[in-house]
């Protein structure tokens, strides 16, 4: 599985979103990852956009945000593996650019 965030540009004081594709994505089960950045250029408001079955905020751990990482859990509440199209975007994060 490949995940890609979509790359942005953004002006400081504005706000933006983020959103996170995947590739290969074929009878996945769970998934899990941490996203980082500099906070120092972005500040984090939060996720949003789910595209996978059972996902939500929950599936998020913010507690670290202020340093530049947010971490990711996934699993499919079926346990059966879910496929989804290259290119599906499976959430979104939203950001402040900051500096």
């Amino acid at each position: 599985v490949t995940f890609r965030a979509n790359p942005a540009t953004a002006a400081p004081g504005s706000r933006f979103k983020v959103n996170l594709s995947v590739a290969g994505f074929a009878a996945v089960t769970t998934a899990q990852f941490t996203l980082e950045w500099n906070p120092a250029v972005l500040s984090y408001v939060g996720t949003g956009d789910y595209g996978l079955t059972g996902m939500a905020g929950a599936n998020f751990g913010a507690n670290n945000t202020a340093a530049g990482r947010l971490t990711f859990s996934w699993d499919d509440p079926n346990a059966t593996g879910v496929t989804v199209a290259d290119g599906t975007v499976i959430f979104s994060v939203e950001f402040d650019a900051v500096g």
